[in-house]
């Protein structure tokens, strides 16, 4: 089942590594944790989904976690890769508390937290850049294209998924769900 497990990212440790060997007045330290908060809610989240991942057949799906593949002249990360017999899926995984608002118009997606907007971007481009990428990569390895499909996971249930005031769910944006719905989207 899982081929490649999730391993804590060497950025995480390094910002620990930095916040204990550093002084406590560096001016540096206040980014350092904010940096590190950050990337502990990401890989926290992305754990919390490899639970709902567990519960898949092991003799159906094969489970790539956190995959780097090289594309000429760059990489590109995955954070979740399910290899299927029918289709391969990606899955972005997003750990964001709060209420989330899409605009398919801008694509954009807005959290507000706490009374304060913060703007992100779409995770449903960011999940079809990607899949764009690993078709690029099957073709220059000469590898056969299985369909890709992909999934935007919202980790945290807490989080409130709405669309632009004035707008529509469009058919791309049903891809982006909660987690305990993860299972049920994949049997689809």
């Amino acid at each position: 089942m899982f081929a490649k497990k999730r391993k804590i990212p060497i950025r995480i440790e390094q910002n620990e590594a930095l916040i204990r060997n550093l002084s406590d007045q560096h001016s540096k330290i206040p980014i350092i944790e904010q940096d590190l908060k950050r990337r502990n809610a990401g890989y926290n989240g992305e754990k919390s989904i490899d639970y709902h991942l567990s519960f898949l057949d092991s003799k159906k799906y094969m489970i790539f976690n956190d995959l780097k593949l090289p594309l000429t002249p760059h990489h590109f990360q995955i954070d979740s890769l399910l290899f299927t017999p029918f289709y391969t899926l990606i899955l972005e995984i997003k750990n964001i508390s709060g209420t989330l608002t899409i605009d398919s118009e801008f694509n954009q997606l807005t959290r507000t937290y706490n009374g304060i907007d913060t703007g992100f971007s779409d995770p449903i481009t960011q999940a079809n850049r990607q899949k764009l990428f690993l078709q690029r990569f099957f073709y220059e390895h000469n590898l056969v294209l299985p369909p890709i499909e992909y999934l935007v996971v919202i980790s945290n249930p807490s989080t409130i998924i709405k669309m632009a005031p004035g707008q529509r769910l469009l058919t791309t944006y049903n891809k982006i769900i909660h987690a305990q719905n993860l299972i049920s989207e994949i049997s689809k």
